[in-house]
Parts: C-alpha cells; sequence; structure tokens
C-alpha cells in the first residue's frame, strides 16, 4: 500500500508528463485527432495550465 508522499510523488511526476507533452504539441505543432476531429492547438494551453498546477500542488503538499 502505498503511503502519502509516495502517492504524491508519483502524482507530481504523472502531472508533470502531461504538462511536458502538451508544451512539446505547443512546440512542434502535433495534430491530435480524435474520433475523427482535429483537437485545437489552444487546448494544450489549457493542459498546461490545469496540468502544471496540480503537478505544483502534488510537489508542494508532499513536502508537508
Amino acid at each position: 500500500m502505498l503511503n502519502k508522499k509516495t502517492f504524491l510523488l508519483i502524482t507530481g511526476i504523472l502531472f508533470s508528463c502531461a504538462t511536458i507533452f502538451h508544451l512539446l504539441r505547443i512546440v512542434y505543432k502535433w495534430e491530435v485527432v480524435f474520433a475523427g476531429s482535429v483537437v485545437p492547438s489552444w487546448s494544450s494551453w489549457i493542459g498546461v495550465i490545469i496540468a502544471g498546477f496540480l503537478a505544483f500542488n502534488s510537489f508542494r503538499l508532499r513536502k508537508e
């Protein structure tokens, strides 16, 4: 069973990876197609903000 600090470390790493992938999509202009529709690139900015916020808070809560 995971303790709280290990859980927060794992979630922080996963959300950091999600943030990096969203940034890479913006920088390299990768196209994402979901169910036959192209996902607009501006949605990755929302992903960067939300995933970055969650990663930051996961690491911050781990220190407490």
